[in-house]
C-alpha cells in the first residue's frame, strides 16, 4: 500500500510540474514550455531562459530546442557575470540520440574555475549558452537568471 500510495504522489507531482508543458520530439522524454518554438532560429535556449532562480547545490536543467536538419551536435556554456567569461559545461559534444540531448543536467556547485581562478557561482548575472561545435549556430538565455 505504501509503494502504491508513493507512486500515485509521484504521478501527482509530475502532472502538476508538467502542466501546460510539452514533448520535445528531439527528446521524447523532456519537456518544454510552449514559448520554446524554434521560429526561424535553428538552435534555442528554453531554460533558463531568464528571471529563474536557483540554489548552490540544485540541479539545473538546461534544456534547449534543434533543427536536426541543420544541428548535429551541441556545447554548452555558462557565465555568472552577463556573458563576460564563459565555462564550458561538457567536454564533449552532445549528440542527438545521447540521453541527453535536449536536456541537459548540471549540479550547480559552489564555485567555477575562470583563468585559473576560483570565483563564487552565486550571482544575479547568470546566462547559459549553446552553439554548435562549427560555431554556425548560437543561442543565448534572453535574460540572466540568479544562483543564489
Amino acid at each position: 500500500m505504501h509503494n502504491q500510495l508513493s507512486i500515485l504522489i509521484a504521478a501527482l507531482l509530475c502532472m502538476l510540474l508538467c502542466a501546460g508543458c510539452k514533448s520535445n520530439p528531439a527528446n521524447p522524454g523532456s519537456t518544454q514550455q510552449p514559448e520554446c518554438e524554434l521560429g526561424t532560429q535553428a538552435l534555442k535556449v528554453c531554460s533558463p531562459n531568464g528571471g529563474e532562480v536557483f540554489q548552490v547545490g540544485d540541479t539545473l536543467y538546461i534544456e534547449w530546442n534543434a533543427d536536426l536538419n541543420a544541428i548535429n551536435d551541441a556545447a554548452l556554456y555558462f557565465s555568472n557575470n552577463g556573458g563576460l567569461d564563459w565555462i564550458d559545461l561538457n567536454s564533449a559534444s552532445i549528440e542527438p540520440g545521447n540521453r541527453i540531448w535536449g536536456r541537459f543536467p548540471w549540479v550547480i556547485p559552489s564555485s567555477i574555475n575562470v583563468y585559473e581562478q576560483n570565483r563564487p557561482v552565486a550571482s544575479n548575472q547568470c546566462l547559459i549558452r549553446i552553439n554548435d561545435y562549427d560555431m554556425q549556430f548560437e543561442d543565448l538565455s534572453d535574460a540572466a537568471f540568479e544562483i543564489k
